[in-house]
């Protein structure tokens, strides 16, 4: 006589099934769309279930983070491109300027004293609030100096994608010049912050003759989706050679 355990109930489905189930989890995706129609008892339980998969779904996106490095060699309007680009990104912008009125405004905030680990903080908050953290983010401006891109990487404010707009290399690349141009505040340092976001790195090829619209999209968003695709990193993928647009307020 075998003895017979009453938790194993026995299998409604062939075995072939299986390997599928469990690649795509979709025992644990019933089990808790299960605990939450019981936690939540709706009235109309098939709704629910629709919402339920279609927020789930939404949440297991990757939500594009975008930082914007413009080459100083470049001469156009870097206010208008942005605001094009977050037209059909829909991302929400996060700029020094804001960073910096927030940053004002902190209770650990020293006059005349710019902390580079305190503006990551404040960042950090911004990107963390709603609806910004579900939309996503794009910082043009920000940051301006390796120091400042290594405290916002400490603080986990990492970017999806790095797109660097230079101007089409030409043939024989120009020498190399050995002096650091002076750079204010606002300015960013162009070839440190390549350094520092090298693993998301998107080179943006820009001719004199493209207009904005072509800027974005067809080199800008493709550069974005192609991210998105897997192709990380400098080197893979291609070279990029496009909701409504809100700024992000954290105050």
């Amino acid at each position: 006589m075998t003895e017979t355990d009453a938790t194993v109930q026995p299998l409604q489905m062939p075995v072939k099934f299986l390997p599928y189930l469990e690649k795509y989890r979709i025992y644990k995706i019933f089990k808790d769309m299960m605990r939450d129609l019981v936690v939540n008892l709706p009235k109309d339980h098939l709704r629910h279930m629709k919402v339920y998969l279609g927020r789930r779904i939404s949440s297991s996106k990757d939500i594009d983070r975008v930082i914007v490095l413009i080459s100083p060699e470049l001469k156009f309007d870097v206010r208008r491109l942005i605001k094009e680009m977050i037209k059909d990104l829909g991302l929400y912008v996060i700029t020094r300027r804001y960073i910096m009125d927030c940053y004002e405004k902190h209770d650990d905030y020293v006059p005349g004293c710019v902390s580079p680990v305190l503006m990551a903080e404040v960042a950090k908050a911004m990107t963390l609030k709603e609806p910004v953290l579900q939309d996503g983010w794009l910082m043009y401006d920000h940051p301006c100096t390796l120091r400042e891109a290594r405290c916002l990487q400490q603080e986990g404010v990492l970017p999806t994608v790095t797109l660097a707009i230079i101007p089409t290399p030409p043939v024989a690349p120009p020498a190399d010049n050995p002096h650091t141009v002076p750079r204010g505040f606002f300015q960013q340092d162009f070839e440190a912050l390549k350094f520092a976001y090298q693993a998301t790195l998107k080179e943006v090829h820009i001719n004199p003759e493209d207009t904005s619209e072509a800027i974005i999209a067809g080199k800008c968003f493709n550069a974005i989706r192609a991210c998105q695709a897997g192709a990380q990193g400098p080197g893979q993928g291609f070279h990029a050679g496009g909701a409504p647009a809100s700024t992000a307020s954290c105050c």
